[in-house]
């Protein structure tokens, strides 16, 4: 029974944070950015591709700078 309820609270947990990630274009690279304490700070995590990011962050569309 326990487990189960840890189990829950992760998911829940993982899907609570997912929209505070953005994929942001920089350079021909999508850098992730997060958000914390009301702005937005870079996570140092890049991919090559829109696709890629918003498949591996769970954001919903790519920005571009």
């Amino acid at each position: 029974m326990m487990k189960k309820l840890r189990k829950k609270k992760a998911k829940r947990d993982k899907l609570f944070f997912l929209p505070t990630l953005r994929c942001v274009k920089i350079d021909g690279e999508f850098c992730v950015f997060e958000r914390k304490d009301g702005g937005w700070s870079e996570t140092g995590i890049t991919y090559t591709t829109c696709e890629e990011c918003r498949k591996k962050t769970g954001a919903d569309r790519c920005y571009s700078l």
